[in-house]
């Protein structure tokens, strides 16, 4: 299949975090991150996935690349860390915006919650819940308000024994690019923050652990920072998660 364009990203640094988003609340765990080092300041860049393209996963993910040096060949690859994922999600960012990251305060004072499931629509008439393209609940609303109204929809929730799934999202940076995965046809999305670019995409393997490699020319030159997703593990997690 053709290669499809992801979005793009710059590091300033010249050091690149692969990391999961999903990971970072809270805090960054070192032991999480995968560092790439040595990599072009200046320009932005190309992130670039190429999907399996046949059989049973044929739309998932086969590799997911940053792209330096498009028009050289790859000599040889070097794998430098395995990044972990527990949230179905994976971020190149410049290893100086990581510290400026927010995963769990509102940047604007807002915060939306949102419900969906099989009893969602029982629990949405019994609080007055809108509802939404992803199922039911609120968007906008001032942090305080939308904790007191999410806290009244788990009560109603449990008090009756409706099964359904909730989600209190803040306005983050997590939030901001999650957004538009959501509705991106590549699952993808991008952010500027702190002088830099950054790119986080689904996986559509869920959860695993996935190779980084540094691709480069037979003169060294760095051509790519590659996310191997089909590996034989992913594989056999989706079969049996599926079967």
């Amino acid at each position: 299949m053709e290669p499809e364009v992801l979005g793009t990203v710059s590091f300033p640094s010249g050091r690149a975090i692969v990391v999961d988003t999903g990971l970072l609340s809270g805090g960054v765990d070192p032991d999480t991150l995968v560092v790439a080092t040595g990599l072009p300041e200046g320009g932005t860049f190309d992130v670039v996935g190429t999907r399996v393209g046949e059989g049973e996963w044929a739309q998932c993910w086969r590799e997911v690349s940053v792209v330096f040096a498009p028009d050289l060949a790859v000599a040889q690859s070097v794998e430098i860390g395995q990044a972990v994922v527990d949230c179905a999600r994976l971020m190149f960012i410049d290893a100086v915006a990581l510290s400026q990251w927010r995963d769990d305060e509102s940047l604007d004072g807002k915060a939306d919650f949102v419900f969906w499931g099989r009893d969602a629509a029982l629990l949405a008439a019994a609080i007055g819940a809108e509802e939404l393209d992803e199922g039911f609940g609120w968007r906008d609303l001032d942090v305080e308000e939308c904790v007191q109204r999410g806290t009244e929809a788990e009560r109603v929730k449990e008090e009756r024994g409706w099964k359904l799934a909730t989600d209190y999202r803040p306005h983050t940076h997590h939030y901001s690019v999650l957004a538009q995965a959501r509705a991106s046809a590549t699952e993808s999305g991008v952010l500027d923050l702190a002088g830099s670019r950054l790119c986080m995409f689904f996986t559509t393997w869920g959860d695993g652990v996935f190779p980084v490699f540094r691709d480069v020319a037979a003169d060294g030159t760095l051509v790519r920072l590659r996310i191997q997703l089909e590996t034989s593990a992913a594989v056999e997690a989706m079969a049996l998660v599926n079967g």
